[in-house]
């Protein structure tokens, strides 16, 4: 298959990230800037090494990139998959929901494009109040601009996810709204704004932490494309969570790029990602076409 933009044969890049497990509640303190995170890298078809020793940048090797909401903190070049490699990774010190991704990486620095060679992780700091977090996609993945169907997935802490129902349900829980291209806090107390979501993000049964649903974005000609989750109660009114305010509204904003970017190749992919207010992703997907064989360094042989 096709593998930046190289015709190759061998074993594919497929990384994941182990810990901290999905959703976790980490250790943190507010005492500075950051907190240190052990994440945990486990893999296969990819040998980890410096880009020095890979001169004929092969496909399956190189380095590991490891993004922080969504900016690049360090480059693993330096163990193996299938023992375990672990990285420490200093986390801006902010309640809420934070993201791990790893990407699989040639010693040219051109990320790998195929699926599987990109990890995420979602993990929280727990504060105590309730928060909500875009788990996929995430801030800075890119679509396409015409009309497409992504899939949502959002997360809450000291929240839970039931079915809507006329009346409103005491506690902490209720379901999420989503807006395009809304400013909030501000949009909470605009009444017509509070009624212009797009979908509902809401479990057909029982109680959940996350929610994912399919979602169909309007085509657009902008380049980028607000998405915003709201908490709202089972009845769909705004979430009032206790704080400063009378009622402190629970959201996350995150930005979707649209369109190709400029000089990109053509062809098929999709990105997922997150942050608040803002951070940053990557594309994944297969290219549709090597432009002719390439011969790779595992061909020399031959």
């Amino acid at each position: 298959m096709c593998v930046v933009g190289e015709c190759y044969g061998g074993e594919l890049p497929m990384l994941e990230i182990v810990s901290p497990a999905d959703e976790a509640l980490v250790d943190w303190t507010n005492d500075g800037d950051t907190t240190d995170v052990t994440v945990r890298i486990e893999g296969t078809g990819f040998e980890v090494l410096p880009a020095e020793m890979d001169p004929w940048i092969s496909r399956g090797k190189g380095q590991i990139a490891i993004f922080v909401d969504g900016t690049e903190t360090s480059v693993v070049d330096m163990g193996s998959l299938a023992d375990g490699i672990e990285v420490t990774l200093p986390v801006p010190t902010d309640a809420g929901g934070h993201r791990v991704r790893a990407i699989a990486r040639l010693s040219d620095g051109q990320d790998y494009d195929t699926m599987g060679a990109v990890a995420n992780r979602f993990f929280w700091f727990d504060d105590g109040r309730v928060r909500v977090g875009f788990k996929s996609p995430w801030n800075g993945d890119r679509v396409t601009d015409d009309e497409v169907q992504i899939a949502i997935d959002i997360a809450v802490l000291n929240f839970n996810f039931v079915p809507a129902a006329s009346t409103l349900e005491p506690g902490a829980q209720g379901h999420a709204h989503m807006f395009i291209n809304k400013t909030f806090p501000d949009c909470n107390t605009d009444p017509d704004c509070i009624e212009d979501y797009i979908t509902v993000i809401v479990p057909d049964s029982g109680t959940h932490t996350s929610v994912q649903k399919p979602v169909l974005l309007p085509s657009t000609s902008a380049d980028s494309m607000d998405l915003t989750a709201h908490l709202v109660t089972t009845n769909h009114e705004p979430y009032c969570d206790e704080g400063p305010d009378a009622c402190d509204a629970v959201w996350e904003t995150i930005t979707l790029l649209r369109g190709e970017p400029a000089g990109a190749d053509t062809g098929t992919g999709t990105g997922t990602g997150t942050g608040t207010g803002g951070s940053t992703s990557s594309t994944t997907g297969e290219t549709a076409d090597c432009g002719g064989f390439v011969m790779t360094a595992e061909d020399s042989s031959g």
